[in-house]
Formats: structure tokens, C-alpha cells, sequence
């Protein structure tokens, strides 16, 4: 169901756990965006931010090896991590990680991406690697 307020603003409104993007025009469809947008991860980090997992960026993360049944890390490693990096080409991605010694492979780092837009923080990624870099 699409409403429309009468200033043609636009509006969002969730379906099936999809986010759609509607900029109106005389009460016709501009632009349309379909993206999750259910949150299956809020915290606050280190730095007093708030991020945000969607369950799409959680789909994504469940692909990588050993990242089933990781949300209470990723949650821990968001709050205490033992570093937070720069990424160079984008001043607004953070790196955080955090070392997790029950990890039986090499991988023992939790490194999880996270893209800062407009003072809130959007996980793009997470998955174990060998070493901070």
C-alpha cells in the first residue's frame, strides 16, 4: 500500500521487510529502490555512534566462513574493540577489530566495516582475518 502525503514529500513504507523509495510527483512513482531495511543490529560503538546491521548486510555476512551465530561479536567488537583504522580512500569507512583466541583457525581477528553517513554508522561487512591491518 502506497500513501502519498499532499506535499508530495517523499515517503517510505516497508513490505515484506523491503524498504521502497518514493518520491511523488502528481501521485506518480519517481524513483523506486528496493533494499532490506530491517535492523537486526543496533549499538553504540567506542566513539558514542550509533550502527546499524540490516539484515541484508547480515545475509552478506553469513556467507563468510566461521560468521554463523557471530551477532553477540560483532556487537562486542563494535563496543570494545582493540582498534579502530582508518581506510584511506574514504575518510568516512572505519575498520574495527578485535582479537578472539576461541577461534581454532588462523583467523582469530574479528574485522568488521563500517560506513559513517550522516553521523550514523551502517556495517557493511564483518568476517575473521589473521591480522590488523
Amino acid at each position: 500500500m502506497l500513501l502519498l502525503d499532499d506535499d508530495n514529500k517523499e515517503k517510505r513504507f516497508y513490505r515484506h521487510s523491503y524498504s521502497f523509495r518514493i518520491l511523488s510527483n502528481n501521485s506518480h512513482i519517481i524513483s523506486y529502490c528496493k533494499y532490506p531495511m530491517r535492523k537486526v543490529l543496533e549499538v553504540i560503538d567506542k566513539t558514542k555512534r550509533k550502527i546499524y546491521l540490516t539484515d541484508e548486510r547480515y545475509q552478506h555476512i553469513l556467507k563468510h566462513p566461521d560468521m554463523h551465530n557471530q551477532l553477540e561479536e560483532i556487537r562486542t567488537t563494535l563496543q570494545s574493540p582493540s582498534k579502530i583504522a582508518d581506510y584511506n580512500i574514504d575518510e568516512n569507512i572505519k575498520y574495527y577489530y578485535k582479537y578472539y583466541k576461541h577461534k581454532s583457525q588462523n583467523a582469530q581477528y574479528l574485522r568488521i566495516i563500517v560506513k559513517y553517513l550522516n553521523g550514523k554508522g551502517f556495517i557493511i561487512t564483518a568476517y575473521f582475518v589473521d591480522k590488523i591491518q
